[in-house]
């Protein structure tokens, strides 16, 4: 019997939802700590929460 080894399936660490990484759309950053996983509808939420931020607040980040 052989056996194989499943790596378990990462969890977005926004909302929880289990990602199939040969299946589903998301991110993955690696930091030194190990890695973070933003699922597809979270990535959409947060680039619109950050877009919306930009418009109201209208900030610059630099003086030039």
């Amino acid at each position: 019997m052989k056996r194989t080894y499943r790596k378990p399936t990462p969890k977005c660490d926004r909302c929880g939802t289990g990602i199939d990484l040969e299946n589903d759309a998301g991110i993955c950053f690696r930091h030194a700590d190990g890695e973070a996983y933003l699922c597809e509808k979270c990535v959409e939420e947060v680039k619109t929460d950050f877009y919306n931020e930009i418009r109201t607040n209208n900030t610059i980040e630099s003086d030039t």
